[in-house]
């Protein structure tokens, strides 16, 4: 699960590189496509193929076989917000730049406290 943590991670952050200046909301959105889809292809193959039963969403409203649904794609588009700026902060220490338009808000959280 590590892995597949590490892909979404790495997808979201691509995500959110390509849509520099999009509204938050529409990076959510894209967050939790992102999540969902590669939840769903993991979970068909560990869970289905491999028969791992890790995870098992077919009692809960509008699962696709079991393996992805509507309430974890909605948890997904909030959990989107910290990897969000988690991965803006990422690509700003790693580059030395920021290619995002950033709030005002968020710009305070990334300068450094002054004494």
């Amino acid at each position: 699960m590590a892995i597949t943590g590490g892909i979404c991670f790495s997808l979201v952050y691509k995500m959110n590189l390509r849509c520099a200046g999009k509204k938050l909301w529409n990076k959510c959105f894209r967050g939790a496509t992102i999540i969902t889809s590669v939840e769903y292809v993991v979970g068909c193959i560990v869970n289905l193929k491999l028969k791992w039963d890790v995870w098992d969403y077919s009692n809960l409203f509008l699962n696709i076989k079991g393996q992805v649904c509507l309430l974890y794609t909605a948890l997904w588009f909030f959990l989107s917000i910290p990897m969000i700026f988690l991965s803006t902060l990422l690509h700003k220490k790693i580059c030395g730049r920021s290619s995002h338009k950033l709030s005002s808000s968020f710009k305070r959280l990334l300068k450094k406290p002054t004494f």
